[in-house]
């Protein structure tokens, strides 16, 4: 699926969203439709509402890149803990190909045939689908659901397209499952897998936004047998698809909860009104 499909359907979405008079602003805060006196125009209403979503992914794109700086001791402790199984899933990914490749079949053809879109235009459809159902049946989780899937989808995606031609590392069906990393090089992009990544971003932003265990354990079941489709597809390693999903894990959680901070914090805000009365003035506190 082309780049301009895949991305397409998706932003058409994002604009219904928060173009529709009965929409959220990027804050969480309701929207109500405006009168029929003050009413802009249509093209107002989008290009505002267009406006505040690149604001949102500026202000968010700013908070991920930055995040590292506000890092603490146990942050850096996950991190070490990522790095070290990393180096030693490349150490061993030959080995672990190889097991792979043996064990191979038409059965897990079968599963990669129809499953390994969930790392691609399938992602973006549901995200796109949650957006459009939680609008339709004005159900704001839903269409905030999509709305940070398909953002953490986005960023994820955005990282590992940058890291690609940064590692330049072939893919097994092009080193024969050899581990060769050339540096700098866009014709070898094994490393990240960009499936990976995209499947676990919109899988762990369903999870945090989804109660109860059902929906969560499926999204999660889903992006670990992405990861598995391509080493058994000859696409990638298994330290590649590792790699990719704890870049979308990563950001997807990141997204989510600090959009769930800013909906706590808008929810908790007390405010203060003040207003005339007869022989004086007086206080309204809404909250």
């Amino acid at each position: 699926m082309g780049s301009r499909s895949r991305w397409f359907p998706a932003a058409v979405i994002v604009v219904l969203a928060v173009a529709s008079p009965r929409a959220y602003a990027a804050d969480g805060t309701y929207l109500a439709a405006p009168s029929a006196s003050s009413s802009p125009s249509v093209p107002a209403i989008v290009g505002n509402a267009l406006l505040d979503e690149v604001r949102r992914y500026a202000c968010d794109g700013a908070a991920l890149v930055t995040s590292p700086l506000h890092w603490k001791a146990q942050d850096f402790e996950r991190f070490g803990a990522f790095a070290a199984s990393l180096g030693i899933l490349i150490a061993t990914d030959e080995d672990t190909y190889r097991a792979i490749q043996e064990r191979r079949s038409a059965t897990t053809d079968d599963i990669s045939k129809a499953t390994t879109d969930f790392g691609a235009g399938y992602a973006w459809g549901i995200s796109g689908a949650l957006i459009a159902g939680g609008l339709l049946t004005k159900n704001p989780d839903m269409r905030d659901t999509g709305r940070d899937a398909l953002e953490a989808a986005a960023f994820a995606s955005l990282f590992t397209s940058i890291l690609k031609p940064v590692f330049g590392r072939e893919r097994p069906n092009q080193s024969d499952g050899q581990t060769i990393f050339h540096g700098f090089d866009n014709r070898y992009k094994s490393f990240p897998s960009g499936h990976a990544t995209t499947a676990w971003a919109v899988a762990s932003v369903i999870a945090m936004r989804t109660d109860g265990w059902i929906v969560p354990t499926v999204a999660y079941t889903l992006a670990t047998m992405v990861a598995f489709d391509r080493v058994n597809d000859r696409a990638h390693f298994v330290g590649d698809v590792f790699a990719g999903a704890v870049i979308g894990l990563s950001t997807g959680r990141f997204i989510v909860g600090r959009h769930q901070r800013e909906e706590a914090e808008t929810k908790a805000a007390l405010h203060v009104e003040i207003l005339p009365i007869r022989d004086g003035i007086g206080a309204r506190l809404t909250f």
